[in-house]
C-alpha cells in the first residue's frame, strides 16, 4: 500500500509533467505499486482525452453540417 503522502506528491508530480523529459524524470524510481498507479492515471487521461476529441469532431461535423443546409436554397 503507498502512502497517502506519497500518493500526493506522486499525482502533483503526474500533473506538473509536460513534453520536457525533465519533467517526467521522477517517473524512473517509482515502485511497482507506484508504476501500477501512474499507468492507471495516463490510460484515465488517455480516454479522457480520447473522449473529448471525438465530442469535439462530433460537434465539428454537426456545426457543418448546419451551416450547409443554411447555404443551400
Amino acid at each position: 500500500m503507498i502512502r497517502k503522502e506519497r500518493v500526493d506528491e506522486i499525482e502533483e508530480l503526474f500533473w506538473l509533467e509536460t513534453n520536457e523529459e525533465w519533467t517526467q524524470d521522477w517517473r524512473e524510481s517509482l515502485t511497482a505499486e507506484e508504476t501500477a498507479l501512474v499507468n492507471e492515471w495516463d490510460n484515465r487521461v488517455e480516454a479522457g482525452m480520447y473522449r473529448l476529441a471525438k465530442r469535439i469532431l462530433e460537434l465539428d461535423r454537426i456545426k457543418r453540417k448546419n451551416a450547409e443546409s443554411d447555404i443551400r436554397p
